[in-house]
């Protein structure tokens, strides 16, 4: 009995011992890898992050038989188009303002392809041609977190308190010929127009300067400028993702031109079009992106120009 005992002892000795040192090995041991957890893990941060990537991505549509452009600089009739994202590369890096607050950069590196569903016969009724055209575009979005403590470990330290919007966009920068300069998101509760998307912060649960609440079913109207070198008008779709009664809602609309100013090499446009928020029913609240996502007119008319892309994202909550 006694012999057992010991042996039971020991055992309970080696799983405490390893229950120690797997802590040690998750248990972050500086800041920066405290911060860079949270970016990916903390709610409030991550599923603001995982909803735009949700939101970009396009589910396959298209039987994927043929690849490759038929013909050199050449326009097609547009049937369908979506982009899919076949693989994302993250990076968090972190910038210290002082002992109490910490700016994380999330970057992500996304490659895929961007798939065109088209004709090379203005009179055609159906799509008989596929094109894909390759991409990688970088999104990128800040994080602050405020010091909270001075604890052993790192992650208690810390709380995320603000957020930017997600700016993205092809690289290399130089395929693109027009720049987003403003996005307006209009609500009956919220009001918010964005200039600098990287370095405007949306705090969470402050009263001003929060990132924007709305309730289900709500409209929201959301107003792009943007300047272009192009004479022909940009292909602007607005992207959303939220919840219905059954099912989760990831929406894509175009906007809509209202204005046009301005001359060769120097326009100045404006894309409007009204969302509604959606929330499943029983849930407390939701985390969402509404995405403004910008190709240029040869981008999916032009079978041999590359993909040439901007886009925003306005972070929001949605509650009952």
């Amino acid at each position: 009995m006694k012999q057992l005992s010991i042996l039971i002892l020991v055992a309970l000795v080696a799983v405490l011992a390893g229950c120690s040192k797997d802590d040690a090995v998750n248990t972050p041991v500086t800041d920066d890898q405290a911060i860079q957890e949270m970016v990916v893990s903390d709610e409030s941060v991550s599923d603001f992050s995982q909803s735009e990537e949700t939101t970009i991505s396009d589910d396959e549509e298209f039987e994927w038989s043929k690849y490759g452009f038929d013909e050199t600089m050449t326009q097609v009739k547009v049937f369908r188009w979506g982009r899919r994202v076949v693989s994302v590369d993250r990076n968090v890096t972190v910038m210290y303002v002082g002992d109490t607050l910490a700016v994380a950069l999330l970057t992500k590196m996304l490659n895929g392809n961007l798939v065109i569903a088209a004709s090379y016969s203005d009179t055609a009724h159906l799509p008989d041609t596929l094109i894909r055209k390759p991409f990688h575009e970088r999104l990128q979005r800040k994080i602050v977190f405020a010091r909270i403590g001075t604890y052993d470990n790192p992650r208690q330290n810390w709380k995320a308190v603000a957020i930017s919007l997600v700016e993205g966009g092809i690289v290399p920068d130089t395929l693109n010929k027009f720049d987003i300069e403003s996005l307006a998101f209009i609500s009956s509760s919220d009001t918010a127009t964005i200039t600098d998307p990287l370095n405007t912060w949306l705090r969470f649960g402050a009263q001003r300067d929060r990132v924007p609440i709305v309730h289900r079913g709500d409209s929201i109207l959301i107003r792009m400028t943007l300047t272009s070198a192009d004479d022909s008008a940009e292909a602007v779709v607005i992207r959303w993702t939220g919840e219905s009664t059954n099912n989760d809602v990831i929406a894509r609309m175009r906007m809509r031109l209202v204005s046009t100013t301005g001359g060769p090499g120097a326009y100045e446009r404006v894309y409007e079009m009204k969302i509604r928020a959606h929330l499943r029913l029983g849930r407390p609240f939701g985390r969402f992106n509404v995405v403004t996502d910008v190709h240029s007119w040869g981008t999916l008319n032009d079978d041999a120009q590359p993909v040439s892309n901007r886009l925003w994202g306005f972070p929001y909550d949605v509650r009952p």
